[in-house]
Order: structure tokens, then C-alpha cells, then sequence
């Protein structure tokens, strides 16, 4: 199917963090993810936490200060890119939609393998 990345910490989730931590170039973070986007476009799933219990170990967020970074995330989104929203509980769902897209979506980059 050629090269694909599946990751947590995609490239719009930088100019995200660095402004939550004050980083003075985060606009222009953003307007390379905005770039890079164009050139490399990306399948978006937000999974939504659902009934999970939050774990706390190995996060700088408690429970509340994930929420509303969910949110920034969701804005983000909503304001950027083209994106799917599951259930974390949804595995088979995800991982359907993951395959049909990569099978017969519409990604139109030449890392895609219906280009």
C-alpha cells in the first residue's frame, strides 16, 4: 500500500501544545502543518475518550486539563481538516473506516494507494 504513518502526536498537534505552553511561534507552526497538509494530506480520527477511566501516570494533564485539551484538539479540527470522530470503545469501527479509506477513499496524495 506504499508508506503510511499512524501516530498519537501528528503534526497539528504541536502548534496545539505550544500554544497551551506559551511557545511565541505557534501560529507559525500551525502554518506549516497548514503546508505540509497540502502536500501530504493526513486521515484524522479523534477518538473520543467514552467511558475509559483516565490514567494519570505518564501525563503532564490531569482529568480536567485533558478535557479542555480535547476541546482544543476538536477546534482545531473543526477549523483545519477533513475528520472522523469514533467512540473509543469502537475498535472494529476504526479500524474498518482505517481500511476502507487507505482501500477506496479519497485521498488524493501520492503516499495513499488509491492515488
Amino acid at each position: 500500500y506504499g508508506l503510511h504513518s499512524i501516530t498519537d502526536s501528528p503534526i497539528f498537534m504541536q502548534p496545539i501544545y505550544a500554544k497551551k505552553y506559551g511557545f511565541p511561534a505557534h501560529q507559525e507552526l500551525m502554518d506549516i502543518a497548514l503546508k505540509y497538509e497540502k502536500i501530504n494530506p493526513s486521515l484524522n480520527i479523534f477518538i473520543q475518550r467514552g467511558n475509559i477511566p483516565y490514567q494519570k501516570i505518564g501525563r503532564y494533564e490531569n482529568y480536567e486539563e485533558a478535557i479542555q485539551m480535547d476541546n482544543e484538539i476538536l477546534q482545531m479540527l473543526k477549523s483545519n481538516l477533513i475528520y472522523e470522530s469514533f467512540d473509543s470503545q469502537n475498535f472494529n469501527e476504526i479500524l474498518d473506516f482505517v481500511i476502507e479509506e487507505f482501500e477506496h477513499g479519497t485521498c488524493k496524495s501520492e503516499s495513499c494507494p488509491a492515488y
